[in-house]
């Protein structure tokens, strides 16, 4: 089996050996990106190896309250061993359970999450796949349904997306009272096309005015980062 080396950041490192899904640019971006305020109660969705739980407690030095669920043996292997490594660890709490049978009895000011439901074709890695489509059942319109349910009034959706599919999961969320407050569309490379997008939704009773914005990761001139992403991840990156 290869072994993988500790993903190092500014002030943690994660391991990343057993989960499935290893440390990749969407989820630096959606940790980076995502808004977070002293004493808010968050909800991490497929924590995977707990990386946004450790940016985002990072971001107000402990200051919140993070529930992070995952299914995965592996993966809950590596961010147990992560959370338990990180400096904010009495601010994250791991729970084994599925999504969707999922209830802590509480409502979240936020909910973030990498999610799994989108990818369309098969990985050639069994496990990657495993982890990337979750479990069949698991589809967009239950995922934000029950992303609705958890959130409170005015509370907050944080998610990276396809940008194929962003159309899509803005309209389904809608049915669900999330409606978008903030959108960017991320190219991987300048000169390239949008291929990821970074939503927020807010739980609220009516439409609301979205602000829109791109992003691109590197400059194709030079082969590195754009200022707009060492600016974004500075925080984080070793650069």
């Amino acid at each position: 089996m290869k072994q993988y080396s500790p993903f190092r950041f500014k002030q943690f490192s994660i391991e990343h050996d057993r989960a499935a899904m290893k440390i990749g640019t969407d989820s630096i971006l959606l940790g980076a990106w995502t808004k977070i305020y002293n004493h808010e109660y968050i909800l991490d969705i497929g924590t995977g190896t707990g990386l946004l739980s450790i940016m985002l407690a990072q971001k107000v030095h402990g200051k919140c309250r993070i529930d992070a669920i995952e299914i995965d043996k592996d993966a809950l292997h590596d961010a147990a061993l992560n959370i338990n490594n990180c400096p904010w660890r009495d601010s994250i709490e791991l729970h084994a359970i599925d999504f969707m049978e999922y209830d802590n009895n509480v409502k979240y000011d936020l909910i973030i999450s990498n999610p799994p439901f989108y990818e369309g074709l098969l990985s050639p890695n069994i496990s990657r796949n495993k982890a990337r489509n979750a479990r069949e059942s698991l589809n967009f319109e239950m995922f934000l349904k029950k992303s609705s349910n958890l959130l409170k009034w005015d509370g907050r959706l944080s998610m990276i997306l396809p940008f194929e599919i962003s159309k899509k999961i803005i309209s389904e969320a809608k049915k669900n009272n999330l409606f978008p407050i903030v959108q960017v569309n991320i190219r991987p490379r300048s000169g390239k096309k949008y291929n990821r997008t970074l939503l927020e939704f807010r739980k609220t009773k009516s439409n609301i005015e979205m602000t829109n914005d791109e992003l691109c990761i590197v400059q194709a001139n030079s082969n590195t980062y754009s200022s707009e992403f060492r600016k974004l991840t500075i925080d984080f990156y070793l650069q």
